[in-house]
Order: structure tokens, then sequence, then C-alpha cells
């Protein structure tokens, strides 16, 4: 039973990722603390949520090779 419990109480980060900390029980999130790629013992009710630690960037250009159409929008126009 003790293994058990120990087993669900380790979680992992991947090392291309940031996690933070998520309480089932009280259901809120630890943002104080940042973990990076690795494996933690966090407890048996404890999960992570994971992010991306690397920067995307997304190109809606009409230039030669562009990924993505051109967004059409306005602004304030008076």
């Amino acid at each position: 039973m003790t293994l058990i419990v120990v087993l669900m109480s380790i979680a992992t980060v991947e090392p291309i990722e940031y996690g933070l900390v998520y309480s089932s029980l009280t259901k809120k999130v630890d943002s104080g603390n940042v973990y990076a790629g690795g494996w933690y013992f966090l407890g048996p009710f404890s999960s992570f949520i994971n992010f991306p630690a690397t920067l995307v960037n997304m190109d809606y250009t009409d230039f030669p090779g562009h990924k993505y159409q051109p967004i059409t929008c306005r602004d304030n126009d008076n």
C-alpha cells in the first residue's frame, strides 16, 4: 500500500516544459513555484500543469514563404 502511495506522489516535467503544482484536494495552483524539467515528489493528491518553455512565433504575413494568411483587423478610427 505504501509503495502505491509513493508511486502516485511522483510527477515529471519534460525538459522543454515548465510545471505548476495543482492540488486536487484544494483545487488550487501554487503559482509561487515554477518547476523546470525533471522528476519531483509532490504528494498523492497533486499533479503538474505543464507549459511549453520555448517561445513560439506565429507569422501572419503576405511575404513569400509565409505560414499563415494576414489577419484583417481595425483599430479605433474616428
